[in-house]
């Protein structure tokens, strides 16, 4: 008889533990409910990072494109007193270039000038030719 009584309490023990082992319904819609909102986050994550670089290049560009057109206003300027456009921007005092973008006149004389402007974290460059009308 102590041998029942024995196993009875064994059944009993598994039977507890099995209980408290197992995940309630509340933690186990929670869990689903994380797993479900981590992949959507993932999904527009993986969406939105292909885009994302083409507002970054256009941004850069952007910037490259505006130090064209301070280059050309100041061309302009230096067109009406001398003449002639500069062929190094060292010769024109009322121009800076934007940090991290690379500006280079290609070609001056007294009709037309050409210059290129890079941004240093893209690959694109942009061409501003003023016998063509300006930025190419």
């Amino acid at each position: 008889m102590e041998k029942k009584q024995n196993n009875g309490d064994f059944e009993k023990l598994v039977s507890e533990r099995d209980q408290t082992t197992e995940p309630s319904k509340k933690s186990r819609k929670f869990g689903c409910l994380f797993f479900l909102l981590v992949g959507i986050l993932f999904l527009l994550v993986a969406i939105y990072l292909p885009g994302s670089s083409h507002y970054r290049n256009y941004h850069f560009n952007s910037i490259a494109k505006e130090t064209l057109e301070n280059l050309a206003a100041a061309q302009n300027d230096y067109y009406s007193k001398h003449k002639i456009y500069a062929k190094h921007q060292k010769e024109l005092t009322n121009w800076a270039d934007k940090e991290g973008v690379e500006v280079a006149i290609v070609r001056a004389d007294k009709d037309c000038w050409v210059a290129t402007a890079k941004h240093e974290k893209v690959e694109a460059t942009i061409t501003y030719d003023s016998c063509r009308g300006g930025l190419q």
